[in-house]
């Protein structure tokens, strides 16, 4: 046996040891060279253009990862032994059947994924340590473990072992690796520090018939402890430590060469000179920007692209971060590992397919689909225009949330109601359609077509079946509803070997697996150049962006080092809820293995900092995020703060991070959006920011004259908030734009009160809802229980149904009590099976409840309409309209008039429109009442004989609405408003003739200047006091924030006084 050779050293040192061990073998045969067996595909790549430089050249240097090797040499021996190879995926699919079976111990959380997730590595670790299936259950039986769960976890161990019977991995090629079958006169090992027990072994075959050298980097001691254990396996084998000799500096130590070499362990610190730069950001994207500017800096310098790298501990946020800015940018880039498939256009699409199939088809997943696919042209010719904003806001208008059967039947209730709406009840005169209508007609009845033919294929889906199955299902649903579909599908299509492994699968679990298959494919690869930005080549063209695994031994001329934060990198460690690390000793002591230890093993992170620390050469860039843009706070890691001490030669607490010298720390402020100079804009719209932040007037002129809607917002901001007048911008229109309103909004049309109540609760709310006809955009939602208004029009049209058939010759009494209340209670459930039907009651038990309070209500009603009830008055007309009709959804009183009721104030004639629930009046017509219902809560401002400053006017203007239609004056009438709920406590709100007749001035003076307001264009926000104008407004969240300070700061304006005198009528 070939005692082992262990070289170690600076990177430096051993790069140059390992070229004059190539050099010396190239002496002995040129074209017979040694083989180098590497840690990483990127090393490989690296060494071979390294090594032509530091061995003058070499001809057939074979690199190889162990993994390659063990292929090379075991695999031929596997598969003489008919064992097939395990298809890819299979060993996670395997993992997962046997978490699936779990019982005993583990029953409780068989179905969890992390359970699977985590017994898929434990079983790696065992294999990767030599264990073997029975002496595991041996070791279990000896060791002082948990019993129960070790013997639980032994047996499915074997049962994962019997199932992979027959298959073979790369793992399984390790043992049985020949190495009589390695052409090669001996093995350089270069970038593997931690060896698994399956690569010592392998690697101890080899030592019996060829020599093997090791190389291994000296950094620091805190980082060199993770290799000891192989420096100690390597002794026991004979080995010495030979240090490589040290490269003579061609030039005066640097601040980098200063914090390599005493990094973790500071010996006084050093001047910065540029080659060391740290870096606090306010979060990951302005950290990535800063690694951007850093890079161009760098190239500025003569650094080219291909010998820079940026790297961070883990992937998220970072790679997709990096990937972003530097296209943007303009700087080429090389992702290790390429572009994931599953983020690509392309990918999603086919997931976002794959998930509705088995869901509830919700509509917001639907229209995500339908907006963001791409469908193939023949399903886009079968239904005609697919006009995805317009299909949404009718899905919306319909309010679908989910299920096939909702969506059919809401949508055919739409189109049902909107033909209603123009056409009435008969449907007669179609020609009466204008083309709007038209096209949402039409668009309803292709949408409910895409629907149904759509649910009935993603229903399709087969619940268990073969892998092979699952396939062609998602191949035809593919290629209907996803254009260019076919790559993604034949990468997919070697998941049908699986079925040599387990035949019989879920859907969910095919689901799971085709997402794990398009996150670790390269969308380049699968795509094609024309889809996917181009990726560049390691250390040919653009900066390498992965993660510090893979930065291991390389060097580059300069690194940028990114989310250096805690619990961040370093990575806390974390022990195996599976096996603990106290079990993993007992049972390695047990069976004479050393399965890997979680947490109190040797530490690589230190080395992994370490090692990307000298892989810079004359450039390096540390970085922290100070949030991780989630508003969290974050802190510099313990590394960041070990480099800084080292280059201060202090101790460094986070609290003094910020008054490290500027010459060596920059902070990026939070509020500064731009770079700190214009050269250093990355982009156009950052030099913009940039020259706005530092010369805001200049900047404002020149931003001016590029973009006039930057002016034209800087004029917004300045009106509104540096002088103390109303302006345009406040919404006091200008002329023209006032003469304008005036023609739409009330005073030339007829206007209804509702609409000048909302004018003199807020003026801006009504410029928004009335005159830009603004509507919030709401998701439709699973009802937990009936809306209020449902409920409020549920009770409404009981009430106009029964009180219609009573007539005024029969209203409620107690004589009539338990006929009426019969009848009451029928049409009550009629109304309530309706809603029901239509699916507007929300979950059945919560309905029970509410149907039950609805019907309680109603009796309360009757019985207080008995007992209030004035016999001088019977009911008389019910849905009494005065005005346009504009709608045929809803049946009127055959009094009803198509004539506003005019009002004539100083000269200003006002007409209003409306619809009263109920008139009563006396046999010889000499009084009337008019009833309103309500099934709210009575707000605060809703009193007896109360104007409220405009927000209560409905009563008066009924009052007069009743007088004009009726033909009583309205001194003898009186309107009320009836809460007839118990949420609304069943009270009544007066409003009499005479009150009005005593008011007549003042409530004319307010509709006046209600109306002047509208007509002079008038509409400023008026939040009110406490902002509880605000409270349930739909708008307010296009109002500014500000919007009390804003008010307040204008209140003296003489228009907002004048308005502010009007809230004062009471």
């Amino acid at each position: 046996m070939h005692r082992p050779r262990l070289i170690l050293g600076s990177l430096d040192a051993i790069e140059a040891a390992l070229g004059d061990e190539l050099r010396r073998w190239k002496a002995v045969d040129p074209l017979a060279p040694p083989l180098l067996l590497v840690g990483d595909v990127l090393i490989g790549i690296y060494l071979r253009r390294r090594l032509a430089r530091l061995a003058g050249g070499h001809v057939n240097l074979p690199v190889m990862t162990p993994g390659h090797l063990a292929r090379l040499l075991g695999e031929p021996a596997l598969l003489a032994e008919g064992r097939t190879p395990l298809p890819a995926g299979g060993q996670h699919l395997l993992a997962e059947e046997i978490a699936l079976g779990a019982g005993g111990y583990f029953a409780p959380v068989r179905q969890a994924p992390g359970f699977a997730q985590a017994l898929d590595r434990l079983f790696r670790e065992l294999r990767e340590a030599g264990v073997d299936p029975e002496g595991f259950r041996a070791a279990v039986s000896q060791a002082e473990v948990n019993q129960e769960k070790c013997t639980a976890l032994a047996h499915l161990y074997a049962r994962y072992a019997e199932r992979r019977r027959g298959f073979y991995d790369g793992l399984d090629t390790y043992a049985a690796a020949d190495p009589s079958r390695l052409d090669a006169p001996a093995v350089l090992v270069y970038g593997i520090s931690q060896p698994s027990g399956l690569l010592r072994r392998l690697l101890e075959r080899l030592m019996e018939t060829l020599p093997v050298t090791v190389f291994l980097p000296r950094t620091v001691p805190e980082a060199d402890r993770a290799h000891r254990e192989m420096i100690d396996w390597l002794t026991s084998l004979g080995a010495g430590e030979e240090p490589a000799p040290e490269p003579v500096p061609d030039r005066e130590p640097t601040a980098l060469d200063h914090l390599r070499a005493t990094l973790f362990h500071p010996a006084g610190g050093t001047e910065p000179d540029g080659t060391v730069r740290l870096v606090s950001a306010p979060d990951p994207a302005r950290e990535v920007r800063e690694a951007a500017r850093a890079c161009l800096a760098w190239a500025a310098e003569g650094i080219p692209f291909h010998e820079m790298a940026v790297v961070f501990r883990r992937d998220e946020p970072y790679r997709a971060l990096v990937d972003e800015v530097f296209r943007e940018t303009g700087i080429p880039v090389y992702l290790y590992g390429g572009r994931p498939l599953a983020e690509h256009p392309q990918g999603r699409r086919l997931l976002a397919l794959l998930a509705l199939a088995g869901s509830p088809l919700r509509r917001a997943a639907v229209m995500e689909f339908i907006t963001e696919t791409h469908l193939p042209d023949a399903t886009a010719e079968r239904y005609g225009p697919v006009e995805p904003a317009l299909w949404d806001a009718l899905s919306r208008e319909a309010g679908i949330v989910e299920g096939r059967d909702q969506w059919i039947s809401r949508l055919s209730l739409l189109h049902q109601a909107k033909r209603r709406a123009v056409l009435g009840e008969e449907q007669e005169d179609p020609e009466r359609i204008d083309e709007r209508l038209r096209t949402e007609l039409e668009a309803i009845e292709r949408l409910s077509q895409f629907i149904k033919d759509f649910a009935d294929q993603l229903e399709a889906r087969p619940e268990h079946a073969s892998w092979q199955a699952h396939l062609d299902y998602l191949r035809d649903l593919a290629v209907t509803y996803v254009d260019r579909a076919e790559p993604l599908l034949d990468l997919l299509a070697p998941l049908a070997r699986l079925d040599a492994l387990v035949p019989q699968v879920s859907f969910v679990r095919f689901q799971r697996t085709v997402r794990r298959v398009l996150e670790r494919a390269d969308a380049g690869t699968v795509l094609g150049p024309d889809e996917v930005p181009p990726n560049g080549h390691f250390g040919r063209d653009g900066v390498a962006v992965l993660d510090v695994f893979s930065l291991r031994f390389l060097r580059l001329r300069a690194v940028a080092v990114l989310g250096l934060a805690e619990r961040s990198f370093p990575a806390p460690p974390r022990q195996d809820a599976l096996l603990l690390d106290r079990e993993r000793v007992r049972l390695s002591a047990a069976g004479r293995w050393e399965i890997p230890l979680r947490a109190a093993g040797a530490d690589p992170e230190p080395l992994l900092f370490a090692l990307a620390v000298a892989a810079a050469g004359e450039r390096l860039l540390l970085s922290y995020p100070r949030s991780g843009g989630d508003g969290r706070t974050i802190l510099p890691s313990h590394f960041f703060r070990a480099a800084a001490e080292a280059l201060t030669g202090r101790r460094v607490g986070v609290e003094d991070i910020d008054s490290l010298s500027r010459e060596l720390f920059t902070r990026v402020p939070t509020n500064r959006f731009g770079a700190a100079t214009p050269e250093e804009a990355l982009t156009a719209g950052e030099y913009d920011r940039t020259l706005l932040a530092l010369l805001p007037q200049e900047g404002a002129e020149c931003l001016a004259r590029l973009h006039p809607p930057f002016a034209r917002a800087r004029a917004a901001w300045e009106a509104r908030w540096r002088g103390r007048e109303l302006t345009t911008y406040d919404g006091v229109l200008g002329e023209a734009a006032a003469a304008a309103v005036a023609r739409r909004a009330g005073l030339r049309r007829a206007i209804s009160p509702s609409r000048l109540e909302t004018y003199a609760t807020c003026p801006f709310r009504f410029f928004l809802s009335y005159l830009l006809r603004l509507e919030p955009v709401e998701e439709p939602d699973l009802l937990e229980r009936i809306e209020s208004l449902e409920r409020g029009a549920l009770v409404h049209d009981v009430l106009q149904r029964f009180l219609t058939e009573c007539g005024a010759n029969d209203p409620p009494s107690r004589v009539r009590r338990e006929a009426h209340l019969a009848r009451l209670r029928a049409i009550a459930e009629e109304e309530c099976a309706d809603r029901e039907q239509r699916g507007l009651v929300g979950y059945p038990l919560l309905w029970q409840v509410d149907r039950r309070a609805i019907l309680e209500d109603l009796i309360t009603w009757y019985d207080r309409e008995v007992a209030e009830r004035d016999d001088a008055l019977r009911p008389g007309a019910f849905e009494l309209r005065f005005g346009p009709k504009w709608t045929h959804d809803r049946e009127d009183s055959p009094l009803s008039t198509d004539d506003p009721v005019p009002l004539q104030a100083d000269g200003l004639t006002l007409r209003f429109q409306g619809r009263i629930d109920r008139i009563d009046w006396s046999p010889d017509r000499s009084a009337f009442r008019v009833v309103d219902y309500k099934t709210g809560k009575c707000p605060g401002h809703h009193k007896d004989d109360r104007l409220a400053g405009g927000r209560a006017l409905q009563l008066p203007i009924y009052l007069l609405a009743a007088s004009h239609v009726l033909g009583i004056p309205w001194e003898r009438g009186e309107a009320e408003y009836f809460y007839v709920t118990r949420r609304g406590e069943f009270k009544r709100v007066r409003f009499s003739g005479a009150t009005l007749r005593d008011r007549w001035e003042e409530f004319t003076a307010l509709v006046q200047g209600l109306a002047e307001g509208i007509a002079a264009g008038r509409f400023h926000p008026v939040p009110g006091p406490s902002r509880e104008h605000c409270t349930y407004c739909d708008y307010s969240t296009v109002c500014d924030i500000r919007i009390a300070r804003l008010a307040e700061r204008k209140a003296a304006d003489p228009r907002a006084a004048d308005f502010a005198r009007l809230g004062e009528v009471m």
